[in-house]
């Protein structure tokens, strides 16, 4: 899980995944209003995380991964979108999607070899 997302749940002894979306979406539109790139990413990866945590929202979780990863390789920063991918090809994995999920590391692998 990326370091955003324990933040998130730190507000609710509890862990509650729905308190932690609220904040995170709250965080996502400051960051789009303000226009600081490198927080909307780490938003959607805190986002993507969470939804992965409460073993939910598989697909919602692979997208906002995705989204997170987009924005991290913008942004020079690759670590971050493996990271990024690696929760998206958790998350397809979790749908039953092996194929796409050994895509989405093979990516993420990528992104630290070059």
């Amino acid at each position: 899980m990326d370091q955003g997302a324990p933040r998130l749940m730190g507000i609710s002894p509890r862990g509650d995944y729905a308190e932690a979306l609220r904040y995170a979406e709250t965080a996502l539109k400051v960051a789009e209003e303000i226009g600081h790139v490198y927080t909307v990413a780490d938003v959607y990866q805190t986002i993507a995380s969470v939804h992965l945590g409460q073993g939910g929202d598989f697909r919602q979780s692979a997208s906002r991964a995705e989204q997170a990863a987009k924005l991290f390789i913008e942004l020079g920063a690759r670590p971050q979108a493996a990271e990024a991918l690696r929760t998206a090809a958790d998350a397809l994995r979790r749908l039953g999607d092996e194929e796409q999920a050994r895509d989405t590391e093979a990516r993420a692998r990528s992104l630290l070899d070059s």
